[in-house]
């Protein structure tokens, strides 16, 4: 046995403790030894992202070569022209033309102010031709266009707005521009009644005459209008629903409404109307029973004011007065003025190719009611033309123009006295180049 004395110088051992081992754990995808089924599968979904990619990067690059030979096409070099134009203050055509591209495929665009302003005219001039343009081009409806006019009354007589507008135009003119012609004509309108629910009230009621108080539907519109004799303007002043007006009534009329333009301080040099019977009965009355064509003018003695007819309007009467074969008759000693031979004229060279009056047509020779209200016909069937081509047939021989000097001659007298009424006509030149492109009235 050991004694105790060694026991003693022995070191003590401590107690042997044991700690678990923990291995560190491992991240990511490849922790773990994959099996090759899901590698092969992991390579496949892969594989397709990459051809979808692929096909989708090759749809844009396509899209890419489109749009850049878009840009480079002709048509849209054209349309940055149109745009670029458009932001100009005059060109209406380029602005017209960009709100038709912008408006292409919408069911609703706001058009800009001045395509409804031209618009708003257009439609007042025609609105027949405005419907039927909207079947072609993309255009405000009516109600775009009312809804910018705003609600009216339709009061006839001097209304505010006309005073207003007044007030607005003399403003801009000087006092040479502000001479003017007073113009006034009347037209037919279908009698009937129409209830107006803005101004809540029935409308067609003639409101000016002698049927004023009888509660009798108008037949007729009386229209009075401003236009410069110095500048090209053209001013509606008042208008009036009559029926059966006399001439002592439309003189009244006529008295008021020259008031009202000198008032608002245009200066009314002349008075103009067609030569009707009533019109010459106003126009005999305001000369006190003697018509002549200058009189004292009634709101400033130390001016004259002068009346004429439409000369127009008479060119048109003589051409009908001519053209009628069967009625009435126009001899100048003895020997009959007749239109036949304008007639025998067109139907000679109507099949030819080269024509001695090449503008000589149907609406011409053989017009319609409506057809005779155009001015410029009523010329081409008095021009140099027509009464040259005339006298060549009857100085070659014809036998169907053999009597046909008076006619010619006539026909020479009335385009003369038309050159000389010809107010914007300074040369032969002008007068012709009015033949060709339309009448200015007055």
């Amino acid at each position: 046995m050991l004694s105790n004395a060694f026991l003693e110088h022995q070191p003590v051992m401590e107690p042997l403790i044991l700690e678990p081992i923990v291995t560190p754990k491992s991240t990511g995808p490849w922790s773990q030894t994959p099996s090759p089924t899901k590698v092969r599968k992991k390579l496949k979904s892969m594989s397709g992202i990459i051809l979808r990619q692929q096909k989708t990067i090759g749809k844009q690059e396509q899209e890419i070569r489109v749009l850049k030979k878009r840009l480079d096409s002709p048509f849209m070099k054209q349309a940055e022209k149109i745009q670029e134009s458009a932001q100009q203050i005059d060109n209406f055509g380029a602005l017209f033309l960009c709100n038709l591209i912008m408006s292409f495929g919408k069911s609703w665009f706001k058009w800009s102010e001045p395509i409804i302003r031209k618009c708003i005219i257009w439609h007042a001039k025609s609105p027949r031709a405005y419907r039927y343009a909207r079947t072609m081009l993309r255009l405000p409806c009516y109600s775009t266009l009312k809804n910018y006019l705003g609600p009216t009354d339709f009061t006839t007589g001097v209304t505010s707005s006309i005073l207003q507008r007044l007030h607005e135009e003399v403003s801009k003119l000087s006092r040479i521009e502000r001479h003017c012609s007073l113009i006034f004509d009347e037209m037919s309108v279908k009698p009937m009644l129409v209830y107006a629910r803005g101004a809540g009230r029935l409308i067609g009621y003639a409101n000016a005459g002698g049927a004023k108080n009888r509660n009798y539907l108008a037949d007729r519109l009386l229209c009075f209008i401003l236009k410069g004799l110095n500048t090209n303007y053209r001013i509606p002043i008042v208008y009036y629903h009559t029926r059966q007006i006399n001439g002592e009534e439309l003189a009244k009329l006529i008295l008021s409404t020259l008031k009202v333009a000198e008032d608002n301080g245009f200066l009314v040099t002349r008075v103009v109307c067609d030569n009707s019977k009533v019109n010459t009965r106003a126009l005999t009355e305001i000369c006190n029973g003697n018509l002549t064509h200058q009189i004292e003018h009634p709101c400033d003695p130390t001016r004259p004011l002068f009346l004429s007819f439409d000369y127009c309007h008479i060119i048109k009467c003589l051409r009908n007065i001519l053209m009628d074969e069967e009625g009435r008759k126009l001899k100048n000693l003895g020997n009959i003025m007749t239109g036949k031979f304008v007639r025998l004229l067109y139907e000679s060279e109507r099949a030819d190719t080269t024509k001695q009056a090449r503008l000589l047509s149907r609406k011409v020779v053989n017009p319609n009611n409506f057809e005779k209200m155009n001015v410029r016909r009523a010329l081409i069937y008095f021009s140099k033309e027509v009464a040259a081509a005339i006298d060549t047939q009857r100085q070659t021989g014809n036998d169907e123009f053999r009597n046909s000097s008076f006619t010619t001659e006539y026909m020479g007298i009335c385009r003369k006295w038309f050159e000389v009424r010809f107010l914007h006509s300074i040369s032969t030149v002008d007068f012709y180049s009015f033949i060709f492109s339309g009448p200015r009235c007055l």
